[in-house]
């Protein structure tokens, strides 16, 4: 069974969501007892080129599934909402063996394809103002459409399921939940700790927040947290892209507050780093941070916890369902609260790092993988 997915997206605007890819790719091909084949979708080969990660899997190049131009793309829902189908996509489909499209389209109750578009939030529901009023309408015409014209829809948490509930009472009844975890590098790619302290100049004492800035992550209470904290023996890490499309004064506000507070020491900004770097600085920190005001599921959290590694999370839903020890909750509000939890574990030995402990995380994460790689072929296999 060949199943399509669209990356039609840059790598660099969404890596959560370009590495759940990779982990849902890497999977399929892995476990080849569920006979699945995922054959990778893009609209230019500058993507391929760019992502060469790619190359590994069935891939295929078609410009008809770009998503620059905003006419092209209503058309395209146009052919679904009076048709039931999209004939160009169809006969894309039908002519390279690919029965189903996951994760990034819904193609029509009458279309040959089967479509399993992928929800991974309602976060537009909770702030509107993040959003622009165009964006806004197309998340809500884009769910109203899938409700009738996919088979099924891809929820990745509880709570956004039963955000589904509140909003549609047809999509919630197509609506199944996707858990999904992370991969992990291996132990040879373990970067040491003196390496990434030369390449990084960090301090032994860190805490890892590995979130973009867009304005919901709330760095700013982390940031304020941090002028709660008269005697500071640690530092933040901070990796992600410096850049929120939606809020573009966000980041200057963020660097305006370290500037005036002389936090500078404290709070160190790296930027984007690769998978390696990111995942032995989680191995290496005292903690794994996310203030976030709204996730759809809490993926730095989640593989922080497959590793061993406490976590200090938002009291929000999503990460209400994260399970594992060494868990601490903090309203996103109150930076004191969280200056406290920081205080806390500061002062707390940490655990000796154990290249053992890391390879029996890696095992028990290939059956977490196996788990998520059944429970997608189940959710293909109901319609």
């Amino acid at each position: 069974m060949n199943i399509g997915f669209i990356i039609n997206f840059n790598k660099e605007d969404w890596i959560g969501g370009y590495n759940y890819y990779l982990h849902l790719f890497n999977g399929l091909k892995k476990y080849k007892k569920f006979k699945c084949n995922p054959v990778v979708i893009l609209d230019t080969k500058k993507r391929l080129i760019k992502n060469k990660e790619l190359k590994k899997f069935d891939y295929k190049i078609s410009s008809i599934f770009s998503n620059q131009n905003t006419i092209k793309r209503i058309f395209n829902k146009l052919l679904i909402i009076i048709f039931g189908r999209n004939f160009l996509f169809e006969k894309f489909f039908i002519k390279n063996n690919i029965s189903i499209v996951s994760h990034t389209n819904f193609l029509g109750k009458n279309s040959k394809i089967k479509s399993f578009p992928w929800f991974p939030d309602f976060q537009e529901h909770y702030f509107p103002k993040y959003f622009s009023k165009k964006k806004i309408i197309f998340r809500k015409l884009n769910l109203y459409y899938a409700s009738y014209h996919a088979n099924r829809i891809i929820v990745s948490s509880k709570s956004v399921y039963n955000d589904l509930g509140k909003i549609s009472t047809r999509a919630i009844k197509k609506a199944r939940i996707l858990r999904h975890n992370n991969s992990l590098i291996s132990p040879q790619n373990l970067l040491s700790k003196k390496i990434l302290q030369e390449k990084f100049k960090i301090k032994n004492n860190f805490f890892l927040v590995p979130n973009h800035y867009w304005k919901h992550k709330n760095h700013m209470c982390l940031l304020r947290a941090l002028t709660k904290s008269k005697k500071k023996n640690f530092t933040i890490i901070s990796t992600g892209k410096c850049e929120d499309h939606r809020n573009p004064n966000y980041f200057s506000e963020v660097k305006k507050f370290i500037h005036r507070n002389n936090l500078g020491e404290y709070y160190k900004i790296l930027g984007l780093v690769n998978y390696n770097e990111l995942v032995s600085l989680m191995y290496y920190s005292s903690a794994v941070i996310n203030p976030s005001k709204f996730e759809g599921w809490g993926n730095s959290a989640s593989m922080a916890l497959s590793i061993g590694k406490p976590i200090i999370v938002s009291n929000i839903k999503t990460h209400k369902e994260l399970k594992g020890k060494s868990i601490y909750y903090f309203n996103p509000n109150n930076p004191i609260q969280l200056s406290e939890i920081l205080k806390y574990l500061s002062k707390k030995k940490n655990k000796k790092q154990n290249k053992n402990d890391f390879t029996k995380s890696i095992k028990n994460n290939d059956i977490k993988t196996e788990e998520f790689i059944k429970s997608f072929i189940k959710i293909l296999n109901e319609s």
